[in-house]
């Protein structure tokens, strides 16, 4: 996953060298830190969702945990640990339940998705990690990746289980669905131009431009070419600007 703050600084959740990296404007590594070091004991822990709050923190979720961790952007101290409202991460025994995706919102809220083979959903907490609410998912969507936009309202792209074609859902500041947009094959990550249009990756090498007051597709692209094989697929998109 990739978080951009206000002034162009990148943190980037690597799954290959499990580290948190942060990058300035310039493209220079500001610092690289393991995951272990804010789960002892583990030495293959993968980051998967990340995001940062106006504070420039950063969240991020990991893939052995059912947790996320709120990290300080300065100092690299742990602040707080996000735990979801689950009262065991096992579920049909042999099953966990998994956080993903992570988003701020502007009001600095946060929200993760997680995932389960029988249930998916999404937890908002406050900025300090306490518990608000929790807002269940149709089985069509797994949440891959989690959009605010400026007015607190969320976009969540999922896939479904076992398919190949997921949904894109517009949520109000409260949780409640607005619209859906179903039959999208392989959904990928989400964006958000500068005239408040929606971008998202799909079909591994597909961008797909729709206005977010109309759901209306604007825009649709093919980049590079489509996998297996040579195994070209867009990994993530951020700050996408409206004349792409």
């Amino acid at each position: 996953g990739i978080a951009i703050n206000g002034v162009g600084e990148a943190w980037i959740a690597d799954g290959d060298v499990d580290r948190i990296m942060k990058i300035n404007a310039c493209g220079d590594t500001v610092y690289s830190v393991p995951v272990s070091a804010y789960i002892p004991g583990s030495d293959n822990t993968s980051p998967v969702g990340i995001a940062v709050d106006e504070s420039s923190d950063f969240i991020f979720s990991s893939s052995d945990t059912v947790t996320a961790f709120k990290v300080d952007g300065v100092t690299q101290e742990l602040q707080t640990i996000l735990l979801p409202d689950v009262e065991n991460r096992v579920v049909d025994n042999n099953n966990t339940v998994s956080p993903g995706p992570i988003e701020t919102r502007v009001d600095n809220k946060i929200w993760i998705g997680y995932t389960h083979p029988l249930s998916t959903f999404l937890c908002l907490y406050e900025n300090d990690g306490d518990f608000l609410s929790r807002h269940e998912l149709p089985a069509a969507c797994h949440p891959v990746d989690i959009l605010c936009d400026p007015y607190n309202e969320t976009w969540v792209l999922g896939a479904g289980v076992g398919k190949d074609t997921g949904v894109l859902m517009h949520l109000d500041q409260f949780g409640n669905v607005l619209h859906t947009i179903g039959d999208i094959p392989m959904p990928g990550m989400l964006a958000m131009d500068a005239d408040d249009n929606i971008w998202f990756s799909y079909g591994a090498n597909r961008l797909r431009r729709i206005s977010r007051k109309t759901y209306r597709s604007m825009h649709d692209m093919e980049l590079g070419n489509k996998y297996p094989p040579p195994y070209h697929f867009i990994s993530a998109i951020e700050g996408i600007a409206n004349d792409l």
